[in-house]
């Protein structure tokens, strides 16, 4: 079995899709978001369209001891060879989601934190 990749904001829009696709092509997934811009029923259509059901933990992205917590117990790996894939960025609906990431202090702030 491959390992796991971990999708960042996998219950929103983006990440959902992006979910959908990597399990298509045989790969297993797990799921973080905090449930903050999305509905952790989005895991039943992710389930219905893959045929099953992600891994997931409700963990917001800049906790960074739930997020330390998450990667002692689990592993991941990706063709880029980091095993993450971020799913979204928050942003309010109308937004025309363009722009520089500069647009977005929020994914700047939570890439940072991610990423330590």
């Amino acid at each position: 079995m491959n390992p796991s990749i971990l999708v960042t904001g996998g219950t929103g829009y983006i990440g959902s899709h992006t979910g959908v696709e990597l399990m298509g092509a045989g790969r297993e997934v797990f799921v973080i978001d905090n449930l903050s811009n999305s509905k952790a029923s989005v895991l039943e259509r992710i389930e219905r369209i893959a045929g099953r059901r992600p891994e997931f933990a409700q963990i917001d992205v800049r906790d960074r001891a739930a997020l330390r917590k998450l990667f002692v117990q689990h592993r991941w790996s990706s063709s880029s060879g980091d095993g993450r894939a971020r799913g979204g960025r928050r942003s309010g609906a109308g937004g025309d989601g363009g722009g520089a990431l500069g647009d977005f202090p929020g994914v700047q702030i939570n890439s940072r934190v991610f990423l330590q």
